[in-house]
C-alpha cells in the first residue's frame, strides 16, 4: 500500500508542477522482505527536499519543526538525534502509534535508497534506470 500511496502523491505533486520523486527505503538484510516507500518533494522556497509519508499521512521534523529530507532523517536517526512526528501522523486513521517504534522502523529501512533517475507520470511502469544509493 505504501508504494501505491506514494505513487499517487508524487504524481499529484508533479501535476501541480512541483518536483517530486518516489523513493524506496530498503533495509540492509537481504532476508528482510519489508521495505517502505515515500514521496520526496522539492520546496523551492526552502531550497531543499522534504520527505512526505502518505502511508502515515505525515512527515518528520527536527526539534525546530523543520521537515526532514530522507537523508536528513537518516543522519538524525544514525546520530540518535530526537525527531518529531507531524501532529496528524496516523496509520489508516489509527493515531495510537508507538513513535519510538516508528523511529526504529525508519532506521531499519534507511540503509539503501532507490529512486528513478527521471520521475514522470506513470514512470513506475517504465523500465528506465533506477538509482540505488
Amino acid at each position: 500500500m505504501a508504494a501505491a500511496l506514494s505513487i499517487i502523491l508524487t504524481e499529484c505533486c508533479l501535476a501541480m508542477g512541483m518536483k517530486a520523486r518516489i523513493v524506496y527505503l530498503i533495509p540492509f538484510s537481504p532476508y528482510d522482505g519489508d521495505n517502505h516507500v515515500v514521496c520526496e518533494v522539492f520546496i523551492s522556497e526552502k531550497r531543499k527536499w522534504i520527505m512526505l509519508d502518505p502511508t502515515y499521512s505525515g512527515y518528520i521534523m527536527d526539534n525546530n519543526y523543520n521537515i526532514y529530507s530522507i537523508l536528513e532523517l537518516r543522519y538524525a536517526l544514525a546520530s540518535r538525534t530526537s525527531i518529531k512526528f507531524s501532529e496528524k501522523f496516523n496509520y489508516n486513521g489509527d493515531y495510537e502509534i508507538d513513535f519510538k517504534e516508528m523511529g526504529t522502523y525508519y532506521a531499519k529501512n534507511l540503509f539503501y535508497l532507490s529512486c528513478r533517475e527521471i520521475q514522470t507520470f506513470n514512470s513506475e511502469q517504465l523500465n528506465d534506470n533506477r538509482i540505488r544509493v
